[in-house]
């Protein structure tokens, strides 16, 4: 002890040691990789959460629209029934068909 040698005892704990600082750092690296990963996840989970919100909504409009535009052309048909010009033009497009 005398002459500064390490005793084998503190070597092995010493070796023992560097090993799990090692190992504790490689896993701490792997740890910081997976959370951010996990956090670009749940970031473009919420992202498509968003847009799927976003696409019913805009269905939603397209569905209303539709429904409208559907009303109005009955209006018109109603009205062209009552008017009597009710296909009115096919005839015209058949008649310009037959002076060709």
């Amino acid at each position: 002890m005398i002459t500064g040698e390490i005793p084998p005892e503190e070597q092995e704990f010493l070796n023992d040691k560097g090993k799990l600082e090692k190992e504790i750092f490689r896993l701490e690296v792997i740890e910081n990789l997976l959370s951010s990963d996990c956090q670009a996840s749940n970031q473009l989970f919420e992202n498509m959460k968003r847009d799927a919100n976003n696409c019913v909504e805009s269905l939603k409009a397209c569905r209303k629209l539709y429904f409208q535009f559907g009303t109005e052309t009955d209006a018109l048909k109603a009205e062209e029934v009552q008017a009597g010009t009710f296909g009115e033009e096919s005839i015209q497009n058949s008649q310009i068909r037959q002076k060709r």
